[in-house]
């Protein structure tokens, strides 16, 4: 498997926290989905940044914060650290740190 950055971006199950990941998958990032309500959107936008090539994680709930817990991050095949966090969720003007 090839190295690849990791980015979480929070609400891309729709809209442009899809279309975030959706981008960075295309660049060349393996991408973690969350989402909050909208699951069946999140497998699409997982399934559309595995077309683009990335390795996809697909997660519920609000935030990074689960998705950071040891448990959950040693089932990851990604690297142990992040490259990217990015907020795309409602109400929130999207940011990526």
């Amino acid at each position: 498997m090839t190295h690849r950055p990791v980015a979480l971006i929070t609400g891309s199950g729709t809209g442009v926290g899809a279309a975030t990941a959706l981008m960075l998958a295309q660049r060349g990032w393996n991408v973690v989905i969350n989402y909050s309500r909208s699951q069946a959107e999140a497998e699409a936008s997982a399934q559309a940044c595995r077309e683009a090539g990335a390795e996809v994680l697909v997660s519920a709930g609000c935030g990074p914060r689960p998705l950071l817990a040891p448990p959950i991050r040693s089932s990851w095949r990604f690297p142990d650290s992040l490259g990217e966090i990015c907020s795309c969720r409602s109400g929130w003007r999207c940011c990526c740190s």
